[in-house]
């Protein structure tokens, strides 16, 4: 497989335009169907990230060069462009769509307003951009068009601090994307000090985690009170498992607030799980099972 990665990224590398890295993008399932099998998914599923991520960066790469050429320099300070989402947790599948955030360092009063000029305007193309590589727009809205995904360092520790100072349903809903964040593009450290902070803030944010867990205690799994599981009974999926509502995702958030809870800054799920059980925080009996879980779902997918 680790050839098929060479091969992808070197005929990525003669791109220079987000139409052309969408040819790049819809190859992705015929470069890697053959390889699929419950045994070597979770490598299957790393590999298809690692080529998002390459595509993402050209893209950004791309952007940046065009508002060069165009004279608008990139400012002179450490930035990082972050993926949330199944990309910050490296669990992407064939499609994705955009869910990313841009962070930069504090500057002074006297540049601030140039510099935010500057990532709001390529936060915008950036976006476009990827949209026209095959990343569809995140219904969401957690783009860094939206000023609530865009900022200075302090900025998005204050805005968090807010959230957690009103812990409605919605604001720890962004708290939860956010702790899934990963560095993409630009200053790695940028990206990795604003989510350790996080961790260590959500750590001790007892209401926000009991919210979470109260949250999926709500939004059960896709199983009727006799255990057999529970199909959509009308509309256009009638007859169908909606395996991502009804196992997926209560399966990543549950590994999420444990996780949480223990201070771990892992976002992947597997290896989420790997922590929980040599912490000692689950049993190794309940990470067999979860495991087997997490493949059997990348599979069918």
């Amino acid at each position: 497989m680790g050839t098929v990665l060479e091969e992808f990224l070197e005929r990525l590398e003669q791109t220079n335009h987000p139409e052309e890295v969408r040819m790049s993008h819809d190859r992705l399932p015929e470069m890697f169907t053959e390889y699929l099998s419950l045994k070597k998914i979770r490598g299957v599923i790393r590999l298809i990230t690692a080529c998002h991520d390459a595509m993402v960066k050209k893209v950004l790469s791309c952007t940046q060069r065009e508002m060069e050429r165009e004279g608008k320099k990139t400012p002179d300070i450490p930035y990082c462009w972050v993926v949330m989402g199944s990309g910050g947790r490296n669990e992407q599948t064939f499609h994705t769509d955009q869910d990313y955030g841009l962070i930069y360092e504090q500057t002074s009063s006297e540049e601030l307003e140039a510099i935010e000029c500057y990532f709001e305007e390529f936060a915008e193309r950036a976006v476009i951009a990827l949209e026209q590589a095959g990343y569809p727009l995140c219904t969401g809205f957690v783009m860094p068009v939206n000023p609530r995904w865009r900022g200075e360092l302090n900025v998005w520790c204050d805005r968090f601090e807010g959230y957690f100072d009103y812990p409605n349903w919605e604001h720890v809903r962004y708290l939860l994307i956010a702790s899934d964040m990963r560095p993409l593009f630009g200053n790695m450290d940028l990206g990795e000090r604003l989510r350790t902070w996080l961790i260590e803030r959500m750590k001790n944010a007892e209401f926000v985690l009991w919210q979470v867990a109260a949250h999926e205690r709500e939004h059960g799994v896709a199983l009727d009170r006799f255990s057999r599981f529970r199909i959509d009974l009308s509309g256009p999926e009638k007859g169908r498992l909606n395996l991502k509502e009804g196992l997926y995702l209560q399966l990543v958030n549950i590994l999420r607030l444990w996780s949480l809870k223990g201070g771990f800054t892992e976002t992947e799920s597997f290896a989420r799980l790997e922590k929980l059980r040599e912490s000692g925080i689950w049993p190794q009996e309940w990470g067999g099972g979860s495991r087997k879980l997490s493949r059997s779902f990348f599979f069918s997918v």
